[in-house]
């Protein structure tokens, strides 16, 4: 009797194990590689609960960029996974992820101001900070050392706003491993001003 039971226990984990890996449905993985082409950047307004982007003026205690690379996606090849027939083949249902290429990948974004009364342009990407994954605000070059590939859409918020003019362009330029530049600008931002 006992050797009935455990032969129908078995026979049933055998059937559930078995339409468990029938029925997997997975795709074949595919590489892609991704090419940097361009950057948007959009000037946001960062008070109230939601960003919104500036369509007039703004206090600059509440002005953020978001910054957005654009990119093309070309598939490489497909990768076929190898076939056992071992246990690790019924032991789960796991499929094989797409894998991510990136030949120039991005490496710095650095922030430009020009002020629109005297066309003077000043790097100021330290008075920008972004949210890190675990530590709240942190400078742009202690994020970028710390970044991965696939992180490609940013919100810059300002955070040192003393010297940035009342009138100004904000400009953003995303510099590839190759060295390459992709540029980008904001409209004219007027700020509303600040009594101190």
């Amino acid at each position: 009797m006992f050797k009935k039971v455990i032969l129908i226990l078995v026979v049933l984990f055998s059937i559930q194990v078995l339409i468990s890996c029938i029925f997997c449905d997975c795709q074949d993985p595919e590489t892609y590689e991704i090419t940097y082409t361009s950057v948007n950047v959009t000037a946001l307004n960062t008070s109230g609960f939601t960003d919104q982007e500036i369509t007039d003026s703004v206090y600059k205690n509440a002005f953020g960029l978001s910054v957005y690379m654009n990119s093309n996606f070309t598939l490489m090849h497909a990768v076929s996974p190898n076939f056992t027939l071992g246990f690790s083949t019924v032991m789960a249902c796991s499929c094989f992820e797409d894998t991510y290429l990136y030949p120039d990948p991005l490496t710095n974004i650095t922030i430009f101001v020009v002020d629109t009364d005297t066309d003077v342009r000043t790097n100021i990407s330290e008075k920008f900070k972004i949210q890190s994954y675990y530590y709240g605000l942190i400078s742009l070059e202690e994020f970028f050392s710390q970044r991965e590939d696939w992180y490609d859409g940013f919100q810059f918020e300002l955070v040192d706003f003393n010297t940035i003019p009342n009138s100004a362009v904000f400009i953003v330029e995303a510099q590839l491993e190759s060295g390459t530049l992709l540029t980008n600008e904001t409209q004219e931002i007027n700020f509303y001003p600040i009594d101190l």
